[in-house]
């Protein structure tokens, strides 16, 4: 993965929720995933992935294919981009009455209603705007962490209709809580996967591994192919002749 010039332009905006739970009750807490930009003046920040961002290279995909939370650092996989947030960043806002996003007119912050913002603090590339998902340039579809290995791996899969995707496992510094690049620091430079694979699995929405075994949410083999949108899911686990599978789960 490394940073290409380009980065893909998508409509729709990104947030997560964090649930606080007294053991009697739970409190939800919304946070938009927000972008930090200079002005020229100043800093200012916006959506990521929304509307608002019309500034051409700086616009970033707010569709959000799989997220995962490794040290400080929150990563969210979508297309062809990794992004970072750091936890230790999070921003409360002094305006939740307006849909607007960034530092108001009054000098008080906003989030689009939202009590707190995330601010995306690195981002990584696996590919340009406009360019196939393919084994060389693949779409990070799922994420997960796998501390099962030496070092800690982030693991990816891409979506194929039939099959076949790619599987790949990127490197972690615990030092960093970033992917270990080919730089000193993790800020910039590359990142080279220690593993891939293919995944065996029509449809793929989800990998993880335990150590020993890998395990896909994908289609149900009575059902893979189907064009029905709604159809249930199932866990599988690959073996060297044929996937086992476990009972159907909700879609997707």
């Amino acid at each position: 993965m490394d940073r290409p010039d380009h980065r893909p332009v998508h409509a729709s905006i990104a947030r997560i929720t964090l649930a606080e739970s007294t053991g009697t009750s739970v409190t939800y807490q919304h946070v938009l995933l927000v972008d930090p930009y200079s002005t020229g003046s100043g800093y200012a920040f916006r959506p990521v992935g929304g509307a608002g961002n019309q500034s051409g290279a700086d616009v970033l995909s707010g569709h959000v294919d799989g997220v995962t939370w490794y040290g400080n650092k929150l990563f969210v996989a979508t297309g062809h981009q990794l992004q970072v947030y750091d936890l230790g960043h999070l921003w409360k806002m002094s305006d939740t009455s307006t849909d607007q996003v960034g530092i108001l007119g009054n000098g008080k912050s906003s989030a689009r209603h939202h009590n707190w913002a995330l601010p995306m603090v690195g981002i990584y590339f696996t590919g340009n705007s406009g360019d196939p998902c393919d084994a060389t340039r693949p779409c990070l579809t799922s994420l997960s962490l796998d501390r099962h290995s030496t070092p800690d791996a982030l693991i990816t899969s891409q979506i194929a209709t039939k099959g076949g995707g790619p599987l790949i496992r990127w490197p972690l510094n615990a030092s960093t809580a970033l992917p270990d690049t080919d730089t000193a620091n993790d800020y910039t430079g590359t990142v080279t996967a220690t593993g891939a694979d293919t995944a065996p699995i029509w449809k793929v929405q989800g990998a993880a591994t335990d150590g020993t075994y890998y395990y896909f949410s994908g289609e149900c083999p009575e059902t893979a192919g189907t064009t029905d949108s709604d159809v249930p899911y199932c866990i599988h686990r690959p073996f060297p002749t044929t996937p086992r599978t476990s009972s159907p789960t909700p879609r997707h």
